[in-house]
């Protein structure tokens, strides 16, 4: 009996054990579950952390360092393209700076324009054969092309120059020299240089190497200055005057008168020697049949010119020598 008991005891016992068993399994089931979800969190951010890290690795430099971030790549990129501009820039700079020095202070090229200026005996006026000396200016420019143009007042002088050697004797090395010819005339060989800088003013010095002028001539650069004249208040252009007019004398000359509507005019004297231009303005007496033409040379002038109208539109006598309208 005794036996039995206990064994009736002890399944009792296994009885009011169980629910307790089964209780502390249910709290800790939810305890379980949720150190799963942590760990599946962490397996994850893990993984992800793997991941960038691998990323980094491949894009690292080949001794181990990191490279650095795109947006840390641009602008070194940027900085690369910018270098070859600067120096390209600064190598401008630097070459425009070489050749404004240049420029200003070592060229001394004879090309260019040069002022004359010496006192002249000139007429008083064009009724008198008195003379004054009087302070004249006259412009040498020295074209590129070789032509070289005397200006003074409103008259211009075409002529030639080139570079040349000392032909009277042995060439000096430390000399330079040109030839010049105006209007026809025998090539004059001159021994130049020139002195000063743009800021200063340069000057340039002539000296002819011929017996009859072996005085030095001192030049100034400059620019041209032409004396202004204005048209008169009372002109009218007059038909069968205004135009361009040719005319060949018996030197083979061909001289060009041009009278515009405007006032002003010019006459040309166009040879194998050289032309000479000069500009003026004129006036029309129609009563007298008179054509005035002023301009300036050393001085202020005018110059009467008789005329006649001939019979064609294409006609016109001017000092007794019948000029044809140019095409």
């Amino acid at each position: 009996m005794e036996d039995f008991e206990k064994l009736e005891n002890a399944e009792l016992d296994g009885a009011e054990t169980e629910p307790e068993n089964t209780e502390t399994e249910a709290v800790e089931t939810p305890v379980e579950e949720t150190v799963t979800n942590e760990e599946v969190d962490s397996e994850v951010l893990s993984d992800k952390t793997e991941n960038d890290e691998s990323v980094v690795d491949e894009v690292s430099e080949p001794d181990g360092e990191a490279a650095p971030a795109v947006t840390d790549l641009m602008p070194k990129k940027k900085s690369v393209i910018q270098k070859p501009l600067i120096i390209a820039a600064c190598i401008l700079v630097i070459a425009l700076i070489a050749a404004g020095v240049y420029y200003f202070f070592f060229n001394n090229s004879i090309e260019g324009t040069w002022a004359l200026t010496e006192k002249t005996p000139t007429t008083v006026d064009t009724k008198s054969t008195a003379t004054e000396q009087k302070e004249i200016t006259r412009y040498f420019t020295f074209n590129k092309d070789g032509v070289l143009t005397i200006s003074f007042g409103t008259v211009q002088i075409n002529g030639e120059w080139k570079y040349s050697t000392d032909s009277a004797s042995t060439p000096d090395e430390n000399k330079k020299y040109i030839t010049i010819a105006v209007s026809g005339g025998m090539e004059t060989p001159y021994e130049y240089s020139i002195e000063g800088n743009a800021f200063t003013g340069k000057t340039l010095t002539l000296k002819a190497k011929t017996a009859a002028q072996s005085s030095a001539q001192k030049l100034k650069s400059a620019s041209v200055t032409t004396p202004e004249l204005k048209v008169s208040k009372d002109f009218k252009a007059v038909k069968g005057i205004t135009g361009a007019w040719n005319y060949k004398d018996v030197y083979k000359n061909n001289n060009i008168y041009t009278f515009n509507e405007d006032g002003t005019c010019s006459v040309v004297v166009d040879s194998l020697q050289g032309k000479i231009t000069t500009n003026g303005v004129y006036t029309v007496d129609t009563s007298k049949k008179n054509i005035k033409v002023t301009y300036y040379d050393d001085s202020k002038k005018d110059t009467d010119i008789p005329y006649k109208l001939g019979k064609k539109s294409t006609e016109l006598t001017l000092f007794d020598a019948k000029f044809t309208k140019a095409k």
